[in-house]
């Protein structure tokens, strides 16, 4: 059997839920933009 690795960067998405998070300003803001565009 085959083994593969799966490497994900969830640095985006744990900005996106801790408010404490230094970066979690410019996330939302990112994630918003993609709503309203992914939305319209």
């Amino acid at each position: 059997m085959e083994r593969k690795i799966v490497v994900s960067d969830t640095g985006f998405v744990v900005a996106l839920l801790n408010q404490s998070d230094i970066k979690h300003s410019n996330v939302v803001n990112i994630y918003t933009q993609q709503n309203s565009i992914l939305l319209s």
